[in-house]
């Protein structure tokens, strides 16, 4: 377990280091919240359920256009963080993604992946400039992405289990499944 949390601790320090290139080419927290025109669709139902306790988009009629997955996942971090808000959801989402990656790669072990080819897809995987890169923005990507991988996972090890840890697996896997649709609805297909 101390060398599983060491490999996703780098993981995630991989995912920082983007960050820190990031806003060292001169980007702010601004191009996080309104450099894609979906951010203001998840902020403003967010904020509508803090305040009305209501999913409601900026007309303050019932949002019908997305599912309240990712807003609440914003509404969690307003209600925790304040006005850092954004600084810990972009955070969060570097930390999902880096231990999605690390589920990955315990997934292509459990396939029976070479060791020398795991170690080049898990490379790629950290190294992937499109995972950190729209984990640093109010978008859906990084946290459906995640949960989707995590559904994997475990639906794979629950193809693998002969006993009571398999519906355990099967569980957990519908789970994620369950959660990355409730976030992005594209990854149910």
């Amino acid at each position: 377990i101390t060398r599983s949390f060491g490999f996703i601790l780098i993981l995630f320090t991989v995912r920082l280091a983007f960050w820190a290139v990031w806003t060292r080419l001169g980007v702010d927290e601004t191009a996080s919240l309104s450099a894609n025109s979906d951010s203001a669709g998840y902020l403003i139902p967010a904020r509508a359920l803090l305040t009305s306790g209501r999913f409601l988009n900026g007309d303050g009629a019932p949002e019908i256009g997305r599912t309240p997955g990712y807003p609440l996942v914003i509404a969690l971090m307003i209600a925790l963080f304040g006005e850092n808000y954004l600084n810990a959801l972009i955070t969060f989402q570097l930390f999902l993604s880096a231990v999605a990656v690390f589920a990955f790669g315990r997934t292509l072990d459990r396939l029976g992946v070479s060791a020398k080819i795991r170690t080049v897809l898990v490379w790629v995987a950290i190294l992937n400039p499109h995972d950190a890169y729209f984990a640093l923005f109010v978008l859906t990507d990084a946290i459906a992405q995640s949960l989707f991988v995590f559904f994997l996972a475990f639906f794979i090890r629950a193809l693998q289990g002969r006993n009571l840890a398999q519906l355990r697996d099967f569980a957990l896997a519908w789970a994620f499944l369950c959660a990355a649709i409730f976030v992005r609805p594209s990854s149910l297909y």
